[in-house]
């Protein structure tokens, strides 16, 4: 029985695609509907390829190929193609990705923010792979949201999942989402897969069960090896490297990651071949104006020809940690368009004996934030200027943030590209790395009882800088630099060491209103907040063999939004309720002499 319950006052969504959700469905109030009324229960985006709607309920329908942006309705029977993905966005917030060849279908969509005991959610998946973030509806309880597959069905709560249907009906499904006991204030992820010969419960991310047929119980869930995950992501990704090699005039084959070689025998790749397909692939994605990709294919590629096969020996979610947030720059097209050396990371000694004497910056626009749920939370773009003249390092940011954080519900915010932070290093020892911070910290004022936010300036260059495995290599002399009349009380020992007022340091960051004034509601005599924003630089000397100088030849530049609760009357250490994450590796880089 197909129904449709529908009673929402449409928000925003900002979950990547909210341009075209509000395109689609313009500021709808929507009331209780019935199914011959024709009533948008969401709305297609990132659609690529042949995308089908092969059969609907509504007669005003258009059956055919769809389009990104346009409405989905309850009974739709949609089919992706060989070539072909789609992302299907509910109203309750619910994102299913479906990859080449599936094919879905609603069966039953009831959605009420006022009474949400009602809510309800039934799809079918009968072929294909498929990655779904459950909405508002899943938080009703286990029975709220199910998916079915011709072998079993998948009862959900709150959680991200993924799975793929052969032409058999047999199926393999992985939880995504955190754990039950999970304390980052997320949807506690968890799943029940079952049939009429049995069933498992999945409450730990990165388990995988398997079920055959439907008169088979499904398999007793065990870690997903790193093959049947990176089947799914290519199964699932808008895959850069088929349209690229398309593009390119080659096979997709043929971009393949050409790992590095260990030439010193430290344990570690330093020696990379050019691998000239997977360059221009690259350099195709990112574009020649500071571009950047996140494309998880090429991101994969070049993760294989840094770090080699060992990433295979990684568990699943120490994998998803390593490879979060992270953006490929273009200078990484640049390196492999011939054979390169890495020497180990830039010292701030290296910096005194470079030959510029003007400045080096490295750019990166548009790339993506991700929260610990693996979702996209925001976009950045990022400029940092090394001036060899005047011994100064400066950073200005561009973008946005909009990350779910437990209690405090969406947690949204704004860099300002105008709020240029500068800070000297000619004093400081160590590694080239620098970081500038802006914390917002929320407390009840004594005098006047009231809750309060006060914003801390600080920023750090040089330190202690070591290898992969932890071991120090460049031992330095750390200086923190903070703004003048903030509440964060200096820090120094014997590491680092805390420096009078930098006069250009600055706030670069804007909290939302609402995000302001939910902290300053919740914020009693027991319990604040803290919202922390860290944007970094490191620099790496990487031999081109090209004759120009390898000294920070190539810069990674990275940004990080903590929230987190801390409870004033205990020793415990604050709690993290979600953390974004975004990283840009090989950024644009301009030399001026």
């Amino acid at each position: 029985m197909l129904r449709l319950t529908v009673k929402t006052s449409l928000r925003r969504w900002t979950r990547g695609f909210g341009l075209a959700l509000t395109g689609a469905l313009t500021g709808a109030a929507l009331a209780v509907q019935t199914v011959g009324a024709a009533q948008p229960i969401g709305v297609t985006a990132a659609l690529r390829g042949d995308v089908v709607r092969l059969a609907s309920l509504q007669n005003d329908a258009a059956i055919g190929q769809m389009s990104s942006g346009q409405q989905v309705f309850l009974g739709d029977d949609i089919k992706v193609g060989g070539n072909g993905r789609l992302q299907v966005m509910l109203l309750d917030e619910t994102i299913f990705t479906l990859g080449a060849n599936s094919v879905m279908r609603i069966d039953e969509f009831v959605y009420d923010p006022a009474a949400a005991e009602n809510n309800t959610l039934t799809t079918s998946i009968t072929q294909g792979a498929f990655r779904f973030v459950s909405g508002q509806v899943a938080r009703r309880g286990a029975d709220a949201m199910t998916v079915k597959l011709p072998s079993a069905t998948i009862g959900v709560r709150g959680t991200s999942v993924a799975g793929e249907v052969n032409e058999t009906g047999a199926a393999q499904v992985i939880l995504l989402g955190p754990a039950v006991d999970n304390n980052l204030g997320l949807p506690a992820g968890a799943i029940n897969v079952a049939n009429a010969a049995g069933g498992v419960d999945i409450t730990r991310p990165g388990f995988v069960t398997e079920i055959s047929a439907a008169s088979i119980a499904p398999e007793p869930p065990q870690r997903a090896t790193m093959q049947q995950i990176r089947q799914l992501e290519q199964a699932l990704s808008e895959d850069a490297v088929s349209e690229l090699a398309e593009g390119l005039g080659v096979e997709s084959n043929e971009i393949v990651a050409q790992q590095g070689q260990d030439s010193d025998g430290d344990g570690q790749l330093d020696s990379f071949s050019a691998n000239e397909n997977l360059s221009k692939a690259i350099l195709a994605a990112t574009g020649s104006d500071g571009g950047v990709t996140n494309d998880a294919a090429l991101v994969d590629q070049v993760a294989m020809t840094l770090f080699g096969d060992g990433l295979n020996d990684l568990p699943a979610d120490e994998h998803a940690n390593m490879m979060r947030g992270i953006n490929l720059g273009e200078d990484i097209g640049n390196l492999l368009s011939g054979d390169f050396e890495y020497l180990g990371p830039t010292s701030l000694s290296d910096l005194a004996d470079f030959g510029p004497t003007g400045t080096v910056t490295f750019t990166g626009s548009g790339a993506t934030m991700e929260d610990l749920n693996g979702q996209s939370v925001g976009t950045f773009s990022l400029t940092q200027v090394w001036d060899f003249a005047s011994t100064e390092v400066s950073s200005a940011i561009d973008g946005n943030f909009d990350v779910t954080a437990g209690m405090l519900g969406q947690v949204t915010g704004s860099f300002d590209p105008a709020e240029i932070q500068t800070v000297s290093f000619t004093d400081a020892t160590g590694g080239a790395v620098v970081t500038f911070n802006s914390e917002f910290h929320s407390y009840v004022d004594p005098e006047t009882n009231t809750s309060i936010i006060t914003n801390a300036i600080n920023a750090q260059i040089g330190g202690d800088i070591g290898d992969r495995d932890g071991n120090i290599t460049h031992p330095g002399q750390q200086y923190m630099y903070h703004q003048a009349g903030t509440d964060l009380t200096p820090y120094n020992d014997d590491t680092m060491a805390v420096h009078a007022i930098e006069p250009r340091l600055s706030n670069f960051v804007t909290l939302g209103s609402a995000t302001q004034s939910n902290i300053t509601a919740m914020t009693n005599e027991n319990t604040g907040f803290m919202v922390s924003v860290m944007v970094g630089s490191f620099l790496s000397n990487v031999d081109r063999n090209d004759g120009t100088p390898p000294t920070a030849s190539v810069g990674e530049g990275s940004v990080s939004v903590t929230i987190s609760e801390n409870e004033f009357n205990s020793a415990d250490m604050p709690t993290v309720l979600n953390k974004a994450e975004g990283s840009i590796f090989a950024m644009q880089r301009t030399v001026q002499e």
